[in-house]
């Protein structure tokens, strides 16, 4: 399978948003700020096998209502994570967006979803950090096995985005991202990558 190379956007690692293909690997550094970066490299490994992860509910009034500052009229929240993300000991939050807009639409065509970081400042408030259009694929952008959203994961200091999709071929990449105190970044540190022949059950590199 092809897998040309994509520009890094932002937080972006990543995925043209609306390919069936499985997305190229490329270096990236997250700002608190929002300022476009590519500085640093992850190399590529094979991963081990994952399921999708259960989100967890957001069942809290207040954090609903909080989350909904950051989302448009056209958007819902497909999943929210909890977390320390920049290991200040102050619980973060990563959103997905998801377009709100129904109607049919051809396979590898679709909206894209919006990751957003969302970190707590001193005075409780959160703020936004950074946000990216690429790394989330459209539902209908993961080929024949349907929707290409894994799972987002959170640990102090870090997190986790996985895609996967594919028809014959299954391809899916976990990007992990860790947070520089020194410059208030988060690196793009790892990229683990598997692309699986359903047929043969043979792995490709």
């Amino acid at each position: 399978m092809n897998r040309g190379a994509i520009n890094s956007l932002l937080v972006s690692a990543l995925l043209a948003a609306c390919s069936a293909k499985p997305p190229a690997q490329a270096s990236t550094v997250l700002p608190m700020g929002g300022t476009e970066a590519a500085t640093s490299r992850a190399s590529p490994q094979k991963p081990e096998q994952k399921c999708k992860e259960a989100q967890r509910p957001m069942n809290v009034t207040s954090a609903m209502s909080e989350f909904n500052a950051f989302v448009a009229a056209d958007q819902k929240i497909l999943t929210s994570q909890t977390g320390d993300l920049n290991a200040d000991g102050l619980q973060d939050t990563i959103l997905v967006l998801d377009s709100a807009r129904s109607g049919q639409q051809m396979l590898g065509e679709g909206d894209p979803r919006v990751l957003l970081l969302l970190v707590r400042d001193q005075g409780g408030r959160l703020i936004e950090a950074g946000r990216n259009t690429r790394i989330v694929p459209c539902a209908n952008c993961g080929g024949s096995t349907g929707d290409p959203y894994g799972y987002v994961r959170v640990e102090k200091g870090e997190f986790a985005v996985l895609v996967e999709g594919g028809s014959r071929e299954r391809w899916s990449h976990e990007y992990v991202f860790r947070f520089i105190a020194d410059n208030k970044q988060w690196l793009l540190e790892t990229v683990r990558d598997n692309v699986t022949d359903t047929m043969t059950g043979q792995d490709k590199h």
